[in-house]
């Protein structure tokens, strides 16, 4: 009789235990996942509230920014040393963060294909505010660098954006270098498109790291 009481007790106690670990376990589980999730959080991840009220109501904010040439058509630029101002925006639907923009010259033909060209990798504006690309030239604005850092061919604005905000100009114009007849020729069947492509990250010394660059709480880039 007390042998099966025994036996009763420790199954009875078996399944306490058995119930109570597994529940232990799931609760560690669940911390880890959280912990894990808000040092992820801090660093790549935007989450804002929903403007409406609600409970646990929450939608991602989607970082962007946009290149802005005001009152250009940017399909025929014309050559000149300010035929081409160039400005870097976060959008009134995105949320901001750091800034960045890269310029890429590209050649192409009169059918739209991409032809080799005299070109050279980019480097830091001099101080008459230019960057000599082998044939053509690229002019910036007058202490560009006041608003603006080089780095390893980016220029990236010295201060984070917010939402519907804009930087200073950057970009002012593109020239051909040497402006010859010969020069001239030789690009009247060449068009020079001048890409730039912007990025944002959020404005977080562990994100900016992967650019090489760090933020201080008044949002100043070095």
């Amino acid at each position: 009789m007390n042998k099966k009481l025994n036996e009763k007790k420790e199954s009875k106690f078996s399944r306490l235990f058995n119930s109570k670990t597994k529940i232990l376990i799931a609760q560690l589980a669940l911390m880890t996942i959280v912990l894990a999730a808000a040092a992820l959080g801090g660093t790549y991840a935007y989450l804002m509230a929903n403007p409406e009220p609600a409970v646990n109501n929450f939608t991602f904010g989607i970082p962007k920014v946009t290149v802005v040439e005001p009152l250009i058509d940017s399909t025929s630029v014309q050559w000149g040393a300010t035929s081409k101002p160039v400005y870097l925006s976060i959008p009134s639907d995105a949320i901001g963060g750091a800034v960045r923009a890269a310029i890429i010259p590209m050649f192409k033909d009169t059918e739209g294909n991409i032809i080799a060209a005299s070109s050279v990798p980019i480097t830091e504006p001099t101080a008459s505010n230019t960057v000599v690309m082998g044939d053509i030239t690229l002019h910036f604005i007058d202490e560009w660098e006041t608003h603006w850092l080089y780095k390893d061919g980016f220029f990236y604005f010295r201060k984070a954006l917010n939402t519907e905000q804009t930087t200073t100009q950057l970009l002012a114009g593109v020239t051909l270098t040497t402006n010859t007849p010969e020069m001239t020729a030789k690009y009247q069947n060449i068009v020079v498109k001048i890409e730039v492509m912007a990025d944002v990250l959020q404005a977080d010394n562990a994100a900016l790291s992967n650019w090489g660059i760090t933020i201080d709480s008044d949002g100043n880039i070095t």
